[in-house]
């Protein structure tokens, strides 16, 4: 039981404590999302895209947990900004699609 359990804190706890600190260091230094949504909504992107980032990298065989902690850290910090470019390109593409319609017809010839 207690090999299961250490087994669990460093597959999980030790990603999602990382993640966290990479969240707060984020918010520490972005000036204008101190208010109490821009915190939550760093926080849970930051706790979302870290887990998904774990979860993924639990499948690569022989990634040591310090690199695996390093890329979910980095992901982390970085997810906020990805999220909303992201949503941003949707948004651009849904007013005006004829615009990567011809990106990808262009790219055809």
């Amino acid at each position: 039981m207690r090999n299961e359990a250490e087994r669990l804190a460093i597959q999980w706890g030790v990603p999602i404590a990382i993640a966290l600190v990479a969240v707060a260091v984020r918010l520490l230094f972005s000036v204008n999302r101190l208010t109490l949504l821009g915190i939550a909504r760093g926080v849970t992107v930051g706790l979302f895209v870290g887990s998904m980032v774990n979860l993924y990298l639990g499948d690569v065989d022989g990634m040591s947990d310090g690199t695996r902690g390093a890329i979910v850290g980095v992901s982390a910090v970085l997810a906020e900004d990805l999220i909303m470019a992201l949503l941003a390109f949707g948004k651009r593409i849904r007013e005006q699609p004829e615009t990567l319609l011809d990106v990808i017809f262009r790219g055809k010839r």
